[in-house]
């Protein structure tokens, strides 16, 4: 059984700057206040952008992905490798 990539399940959003897209949390609403993997979040009366009108959806596309957020969804990629493994060695 193979999973999707955590990134994949991320959703991607950006903040009123728009320098670079973030990996929020999979169950994570664009619409409330929150970090994202890297620790970014918006300021305390802003929220996430990136679901909003075509102009954001088409930014939000263009954006290249935040390093620090794509360093900790390959980290948590490794760890589900790493669990798998253990309970294929332990099955067999």
């Amino acid at each position: 059984m193979t999973r999707q990539p955590y990134a994949d399940q991320c959703p991607r959003a950006y903040t009123r700057t728009g320098k670079t897209a973030h990996l929020l949390p999979p169950l994570m609403s664009l619409n409330t206040y929150g970090s994202s993997l890297c620790g970014t979040g918006p300021e305390y009366w802003d929220n996430w952008r990136g679901s909003g009108s075509q102009a954001e959806i088409e930014l939000l596309a263009s954006l290249p992905l935040c390093k620090r957020c794509e360093k900790h969804a390959r980290a948590a990629d490794e760890a589900d490798a790493r669990i798998a493994a253990l309970v294929r060695e332990r099955a067999s």
